[in-house]
């Protein structure tokens, strides 16, 4: 499997990729077989956004099921703290 390229800008945001999971209430589905093929030819330029307090991905589901379909150990992440309960849920 070759390694993820990272964009300069989100290396200082990478963390374990265990450090966020995807939230049970999140309905999004997106084309993984695509971005997968995207970050293999462009590499991985943004970061995903997840709850600090639960780990819960708000936005980058499909980023996330990408890397780890291309085997990545991290995962640039954007934390939120301000949201409780729904506030994170209506974002989803």
């Amino acid at each position: 499997m070759k390694a993820v390229r990272w964009a300069e800008g989100v290396k200082p945001l990478l963390v374990p990729i265990d450090q966020v999971k995807q939230h049970p209430d999140n309905p999004n589905n997106g084309d993984d077989e695509n971005l997968v093929e995207s970050i293999q030819i462009n590499g991985f330029v943004t970061a995903i956004t997840a709850d600090a307090k639960t780990g819960y991905i708000i936005a980058g589901n499909t980023r996330y099921r990408a890397l780890h379909a291309l085997g990545a150990t991290e995962i640039p992440v954007l934390w939120v703290d301000h949201w409780e309960g729904q506030d994170s849920v209506r974002y989803l």
